[in-house]
């Protein structure tokens, strides 16, 4: 698989020619290798709170609306991980997880997202 990349995003071709776009999450380190993380959605807020302001009912009745927006489902994404490989000072390729190591890292990088790992192992 080729791919181009943007600064937030990679760009890569399919078996059969088609785009795949992935955006970049975030890189971390870890047993002395640098993996990037990459997701097919746009959002960056994995862990924030958004501080979006609160919207304001105009229907003159006594209910809390924070009841739809929890009976929605959060939309399903597919994150991914590969390892980073320098090609040169401008430029790096990502490569497929080892498959005898992708267990252990696939589990670091959830720790990593979700903030569990002490700030020194980043």
């Amino acid at each position: 698989m080729e791919h181009e990349t943007n600064q937030d995003a990679v760009v890569f071709t399919g078996e059969n020619g088609e785009d795949i776009t992935l955006h970049i999450v975030d890189y971390f380190l870890y047993n002395g290798d640098e993996y990037v993380i990459l997701t097919d959605s746009e959002t960056d807020d994995w862990d924030e709170e958004t501080d979006e302001e609160e919207e304001v009912c105009c229907c003159c009745e006594e209910h809390d609306h924070d009841d739809a927006q929890e009976d929605e489902e959060p939309e399903e994404v597919d994150v991914y991980v590969m390892r980073v490989e320098v090609v040169d000072d401008e430029n790096e390729e990502f490569v497929p997880l080892d498959p005898e190591k992708e267990e252990e890292i696939l589990a670091y990088a959830e720790k990593f997202l979700n903030g569990d790992l002490p700030e020194e192992d980043y």
